[in-house]
C-alpha cells in the first residue's frame, strides 16, 4: 500500500511539473520566472519522493533478507534437533541391546554354574553308596556313641523317612538339606566345609544333633512317629 501511494505521488508531481512547463511557454517573462522557480521546487519534491520510494524498497529488501536469514536459521536448528534426536535414539537402542546381551550372558553363566554344581554333587554322592554310608553310621552309633543295635535300626528308619540317605536331598518347602535334613543345611558346616556333598560329614553332624536333642536315635525316632518330624 505504501509503495502504491509513493508511485501515485511521483506521477502526480511529474504531471504538475509538465503542466507548469507548458504554461510557461505561453506566458510572459515574469510569469515564466515564477513558473521556473515553482518547477524547481516541484522537481525537488519529486526527487524527495523518489528518494523515499528508494528508501522504502531498501527497507523492504532488508526485512525480506532478515526473514530469509531467520528461516534458514530455523531450518538449521530443526535439522540439528532431528540429528540429536536420531543420535539419542541410536544410543538408547545400543544401551538396551548391551543390557540385553549382558543379561543373557549372566543367565547363561548362572545356568552353566548350576549345571556344573549339580554334576559335581552327583559325582560326589555317586561315590557314596547307601550301604557304605550306613556302615559308617553303624560304626559311630556302636563304637563312638555306645548306643545299641536297636538305636542303629531306629536311625536307619528315621533317615529313610527323612531323606532315604540321599546326600543331596533338599526339601523345597522347608529348606532342610542332606541325609539328616539339617535346617538350614549350612549348620552342618560345623563338621566340615564339604557338608553339601559328603555324606560322612552329614552323618557326624546328624548324630551330634540327635544326641543333644533326643539322647539317642531311638528317642528321635519315637518323636518322629508322634510328630512326623524330629
Amino acid at each position: 500500500m505504501k509503495k502504491i501511494a509513493s508511485n501515485v505521488l511521483i506521477v502526480s508531481t511529474q504531471l504538475i511539473v509538465g503542466g507548469l512547463f507548458l504554461f510557461m511557454l505561453f506566458s510572459d517573462e515574469e510569469v515564466s520566472q515564477n513558473v521556473i522557480v515553482r518547477n524547481n521546487n516541484l522537481n525537488r519534491m519529486a526527487d524527495t519522493v523518489s528518494e523515499l520510494f528508494v528508501a522504502d524498497k531498501l527497507e523492504k529488501k532488508i526485512v525480506d533478507e532478515k526473514k530469509e536469514i531467520e528461516l534458514l536459521n530455523e531450518q538449521e536448528a530443526q535439522k540439528k534437533r532431528e540429528e540429536e534426536a536420531l543420535q539419542k535414539a541410536k544410543e538408547e537402542a545400543e544401551r538396551k541391546a548391551k543390557e540385553e546381551e549382558e543379561r543373557k550372558a549372566k543367565e547363561e553363566a548362572e545356568r552353566k554354574a548350576q549345571e556344573e554344581e549339580a554334576a559335581r554333587r552327583a559325582r560326589a554322592s555317586a561315590s557314596q553308596s547307601v550301604a557304605d554310608l550306613q556302615d559308617y553310621a553303624h560304626d559311630l552309633v556302636i563304637n563312638t556313641y555306645g548306643w545299641s543295635e536297636g538305636d542303629f535300626t531306629a536311625l536307619v528308619n528315621l533317615w529313610n523317612r527323612e531323606s532315604e540317605w540321599n546326600v543331596n536331598c533338599y526339601n523345597s518347602y522347608s529348606g532342610a538339606y542332606g541325609i539328616p535334613q539339617s535346617l538350614p543345611g549350612n549348620k552342618m558346616a560345623s563338621e566340615g566345609d564339604d557338608w553339601e556333598t559328603n555324606g560322612q560329614t552329614q552323618i557326624r553332624w546328624g548324630l551330634k544333633y540327635i544326641q543333644g536333642r533326643y539322647g539317642s536315635p531311638s528317642g528321635a525316632w519315637a518323636h518322629f512317629l508322634e510328630r512326623n518330624w524330629y
